[in-house]
């Protein structure tokens, strides 16, 4: 663990969910011993390459109550980089909780869902920076909502909650599923929430942060498939490049 490991929005969260949980919560490898900030094994921890990054926008990670406590998750990598610009929120059908409803309600943000085009027919949908260009509102922050949870949870998350309706769309074209080693996407454009993310920064015109978001991601991986495969990790072109932006 290092010095750069501090709270974010995704660990306040984690904390929360812990405590109102009623069990232990074991996940796969559970007599490992882990870092209890990346939740990795301790010899293969990765918050010695967190870096603090600020973007021009925010997320919004609404996240499947399952999914907050699996180390697997990668929606909290992004809110280890952009702390600042992170907020999550448990994703409740018919009771959102007050932090989600006064950003939603908030007048000087202007949020939009990030959800393949194919489950939003019934909003509006800019497929581009491009597209989206024209209907941004130069006084009000731009706030991108991830429905953090599986394919199939993320598709229920949209289509039953209400308060969702209204929201517009960010639906960008996905041609190959990255290379997550922990889960297999059913489909060649569906990815995991921090290869999206990332994918989002590029289109956004970021591409500094698109490209540590994912440099973090691929370091996060090499890791988590190497304690899994009891194989040691190989330090790459990413760990370098975490490890030149930490130096600055």
């Amino acid at each position: 663990m290092s010095e750069n490991s501090a709270v974010n929005a995704f660990k306040k969260l984690r904390h929360e969910r812990l405590k109102e949980s009623s069990r232990p919560f074991n996940a796969r490898g559970k007599l490992l011993k882990r870092c209890p900030e990346c939740q990795l094994g301790e010899h293969v921890c990765i918050c010695g390459y967190q870096v603090k990054a600020e973007l021009n926008f925010d997320f919004v990670l609404l996240m499947h109550r399952d999914e907050i406590l699996k180390p697997t998750n990668t929606g909290r990598l992004i809110a280890d980089l952009f702390p600042e610009q992170t907020h999550a929120c448990c994703w409740h059908r018919t009771e959102p909780s007050a932090d989600l409803l006064a950003i939603l309600n908030d007048p000087k943000r202007q949020c939009l869902i990030v959800f393949p085009a194919e489950a939003t027919e019934t909003r509006a949908v800019y497929s581009s920076f491009d597209a989206l260009a024209p209907k941004i509102e130069t006084d009000k922050r731009l706030t991108f909502i991830l429905l953090d949870g599986t394919w199939k949870q993320a598709k229920r998350m949209v289509q039953l909650s209400r308060y969702l309706d209204t929201v517009p769309a960010f639906s960008f074209d996905i041609n190959n599923a990255g290379e997550y080693a922990v889960r297999k996407a059913l489909k060649p454009n569906q990815v995991c929430t921090a290869e999206a993310a990332s994918l989002l920064i590029e289109q956004m015109k970021e591409p500094d942060n698109a490209q540590l978001l994912l440099d973090y991601f691929t370091v996060f991986n090499q890791h988590y498939a190497s304690c899994r495969n009891a194989q040691q990790v190989t330090p790459g072109p990413s760990h370098a490049n975490l490890l030149a932006q930490k130096n600055k």
